[in-house]
This record gives C-alpha cells, sequence and structure tokens, in this order.
C-alpha cells in the first residue's frame, strides 16, 4: 500500500513538473518555437491547452514613438509591439509566445528587446520569441522592436497564446494562434543634397575639430570609420559639434548628416593625421 502511494505521489509530482515547467515559455526552457510560424514546432498552445472557455481571442499591434498604431513600418525604426489576450469571463492568468519574421525568407524580422515585466526573450535557431516568464495575471505581453533595414518587405508576426484555469494543469484553459502582417512604408525622399551643408575645421585633424552648419538641421550627424563602424553620432540641437579623434587611428573618416526621416542630406570626408 505504502510503495503504492509512493507510485502514485511521484506520477503526481512528475505531471505537476511538467505543468509548471511550461509555464515558463517554451523557447526559453525547451528551445521551442510554437507560434504556429513557417518552421516553427508544429505543436501550438492549443496542443495541450484545452477544454476551457473563457472566448480567447488575441490581438498583435505595433505602435510607433508617439504611441500611434501602425499598420506599416519604416526600416530601422524603433516601436513598440504589443500582443493581448482578450477573454469575455477571467481566467486564472494568461501565456504567451510570439515571433516576427520576414516574409521573404521566413528568418527573423529585425530585433526584440526591452520585454514586459511579465515576459522574456528567447533565441532560437536565430529567432527571437516574446513568451511568458511565468503564468501572467496580466493579459498584455510587450517589446521594443527595431525593423529591419530598409528594402526587407513585408513582416508578419506570429502568436499563440492561451487563458488558463490556473489549476496548475493544462486541461481547462482555452487557446488561440494568430498572425498580423505589416507592410514596409518605404520613404520618398523629397530632400535635396547639400554638398554645403557645414564645414570642419581643421581638416585634415589630428586630435580636435569643429563641424559648423549653417544651419541646424532636426537629425544626427554621425561620423563612421573606413569599414562602415559609426565612431561618432550627436543630435544636431546647434550649429557647431566639437569632435574629439584624439584615439581613433590615421585614415579617411565619412561625416553624414541625416534629417529626422533617416535620409542624408549631406556628407563630407574627414581625414585623421
Amino acid at each position: 500500500m505504502k510503495i503504492r502511494f509512493t507510485i502514485i505521489s511521484l506520477c503526481f509530482l512528475t505531471i505537476m513538473t511538467i505543468a509548471m515547467s511550461h509555464s515558463g515559455g517554451r523557447a526559453t526552457q525547451f528551445s521551442e518555437g510554437n507560434t504556429g510560424a513557417p518552421g516553427d514546432d508544429n505543436k501550438t498552445c492549443a496542443t495541450c491547452h484545452n477544454g476551457g472557455s473563457f472566448g480567447t481571442d488575441i490581438a498583435i499591434t505595433l505602435q510607433d514613438a508617439d504611441g500611434n498604431a501602425v499598420t506599416d513600418y519604416i526600416g530601422g525604426a524603433t516601436y513598440t509591439v504589443t500582443a493581448t489576450i482578450n477573454t469575455t469571463t477571467t481566467p486564472g492568468g494568461y501565456g504567451l509566445q510570439m515571433v516576427g519574421l520576414l516574409n521573404s525568407n521566413e528568418t527573423n524580422a529585425g530585433e526584440m528587446e526591452g520585454a514586459s515585466s511579465n515576459a522574456q526573450l528567447a533565441v532560437v535557431n536565430g529567432r527571437t520569441y516574446l513568451e511568458q516568464a511565468g503564468l501572467s495575471a496580466i493579459s498584455t505581453f510587450e517589446a521594443e522592436w527595431t525593423a529591419p533595414t530598409e528594402g526587407s518587405g513585408s513582416v508578419t508576426f506570429y502568436a499563440t497564446g492561451h487563458a488558463a484555469d490556473g489549476n496548475g494543469q493544462s486541461s481547462g484553459d482555452q487557446a488561440q494562434s494568430v498572425s498580423m502582417e505589416f507592410g514596409e512604408n518605404i520613404i520618398e525622399s523629397t530632400v535635396e543634397f547639400e554638398n554645403d551643408l557645414f564645414t570642419i575645421s581643421p581638416n585634415p585633424v589630428a586630435d580636435f575639430t569643429t563641424i559648423s552648419l549653417d544651419r541646424v538641421v532636426n537629425g544626427t550627424l554621425n561620423i563612421y570609420s573606413g569599414n562602415g563602424e559609426a565612431i561618432f553620432t550627436s543630435d544636431v540641437n546647434s550649429s557647431e559639434v566639437f569632435v574629439n579623434l584624439t584615439d581613433y587611428p590615421q585614415g579617411t573618416y565619412l561625416v553624414s548628416v541625416v534629417n529626422k526621416e533617416n535620409i542624408v542630406v549631406s556628407t563630407k570626408q574627414l581625414i585623421k593625421m
């Protein structure tokens, strides 16, 4: 009788351990993508979490830096991507996994970072997944998303999530899988290139130089090394920018002024002696 009780107890503990481990996110704990995206494991939340009735409905949104919802993205810009699990009745908690992929080749789209407090990020096979850090009392999961470079084309976010009854088992939960496509907004520039927007003095330079603009530009000034690495970036909020190149090797550098639409409006070479 005692042996039988021990076996039953061990089985129960095993089941509970598996159920609890899933609550931390399958990408984090099992290196699995289960969003329903092409190339992911064929399991989703609905494989295990079923039998419940919470009216589960998942919505994926993208917001720009001003908090406006958008339907397309600008290459290289930063957004907040959010997945919200809506329900008609209140469950015991929520779980979610989401990934963003380029439509052209089904590889990771852009970069996600800064997950919300109830979520975490995990990289599996080159794909970055946003998923629950545990059974969440909050139905919204979000991260900061930097869009891929210009010319990448449309992006689709895939998400699977569930509303859980909170009893520690998967039965009695309700899951759903969704996807949301965002097109690329390619800005047609009407800005003219200005060869004489700024001067560099001294140039060539041994240590310190001053970049003087004939007007203040709402944008940034960047200096790139010969291999394309950005070694200096400054907001253009005055007519003069002072640069210290003392610790940089000799060579030719590129100075570039970029406006707020991320369009290059003027460039010049800078020679470091």
